[in-house]
């Protein structure tokens, strides 16, 4: 009769023995099974197999693509020249594509290199400190300030900046420097009528002096002595309704004491008066060039000039006057209208010294 399958001897009681199995243990196992084990002595199958193998005896090699035990494992598909990796565990024989790394070719390269093996360094300029690309190093997100470039290595010409030297410098940078290439800014500060950390912003009418400031350049400062804490005239600095006590003068910059003589007073007042008109004149002046160069004004602006000014004004001083109403001001007010200047007698009225 003989033995069943997967026995043998005389009386059927000895296992195939190892790396055969089946009826009179003819068949040989395919020697794949995992870690070496043997295969069932009955019916040849294997309990799991080895690496590049798959298949209830494990008689199938794995398909392209495949490795590992039971070829579970799909290759990475970064081996070069699109290679087929090894079945039994994945490795590229031939290496790596540009960008990736290890035996396996599953590993990006790491932050800051690029390219085949790994081995170049990127240019670390690409947008908000991105990484570059790990296969070819460009910049996909765009370049930091200042730079451009595929791989951001070209900095930006003279008179551009900004990321990939998209904007253009304002041209308004003292003494012709160059704008700074990351920001923009004038390092070096503005021409006369532009203002602001680009040198962008244009005063005198076209753009109004902050809060606070007045004149040519928005250069001068107010005195802070206006009446309830008012902002002095952005164009002469003048206080429009009048000065804290104890100061005196158009832009309330003269400090008065009482024990001055009414001499001394006039001439702060006509000192203050001459220089504001002078702020004035310089004012309108640089308005007219730069306000022109812009092209923001429509209208031109009239010339005028020191002497048709003072052609309006007349003031007589005794020598030991007794008041401020022995200044006298003409009420010819058509040069001055424009430009917020008070009346002096106005500013005066109320104010008496004792001879």
């Amino acid at each position: 009769m003989g033995c069943q399958s997967g026995w043998t001897g005389d009386f059927c009681k000895k296992r195939c023995p190892f790396g055969s199995y089946g009826l009179e243990c003819q068949y040989t196992c395919a020697g794949r099974c995992k870690n070496n084990e043997p295969c069932n002595h009955v019916t040849g199958v294997c309990n799991g197999c080895a690496a590049g193998w798959s298949g209830t005896h494990c008689e199938k090699e794995c398909d392209v693509g495949e490795y590992g035990p039971d070829c579970v494992h799909n290759c990475s598909g970064n081996c070069q020249n699109n290679t087929p990796c090894g079945r039994e565990n994945g490795r590229c024989f031939t290496g790596c594509i540009p960008g990736y790394m290890d035996d396996t070719c599953d590993k990006k390269c790491p932050f800051g290199s690029y390219g085949l093996e790994c081995r170049y360094p990127c240019t670390g300029r690409c947008k908000n400190n991105e990484f570059c690309n790990h296969m070819k190093g460009t910049c996909d997100g765009g370049c930091t300030a200042g730079w451009l470039g595929t791989h951001c290595e070209k900095e930006c010409d003279v008179g551009k900046y900004g990321p990939n030297c998209i904007h253009s410098c304002s041209g308004y940078c003292m003494d012709d420097t160059p704008c700074n290439k990351d920001n923009g800014r004038c390092e070096t500060g503005c021409i006369p009528g532009y203002m602001g950390d680009i040198c962008n912003q244009i005063i005198f009418f076209c753009f109004e002096c902050p809060p606070g400031s007045y004149g040519i350049n928005c250069q001068y400062i107010c005195s802070g002595h206006c009446v309830n804490d008012e902002i002095c005239n952005r164009y002469d600095g003048s206080c429009s309704r009048g000065c804290q006590e104890p100061y005196i003068g158009l832009a309330c910059d003269f400090y008065h004491d009482t024990s001055t003589s009414a001499s001394t007073i006039t001439l702060a007042v006509l000192l203050s008066l001459i220089g504001t008109v002078l702020v004035c004149v310089g004012t309108i002046s640089m308005r007219q060039r730069y306000c022109e160069k812009s092209d923001k004004i429509n209208e031109p602006v009239g010339e005028v000039t020191v002497n048709e000014m003072f052609s309006t004004l007349e003031i007589s001083v005794t020598d030991e006057p007794q008041s401020y109403e022995e200044l006298s001001v003409s009420h010819n007010r058509n040069a001055y209208q424009d430009l917020n200047v008070l009346d002096v007698r106005n500013a005066y009225q109320n104010l008496e010294f004792a001879a």
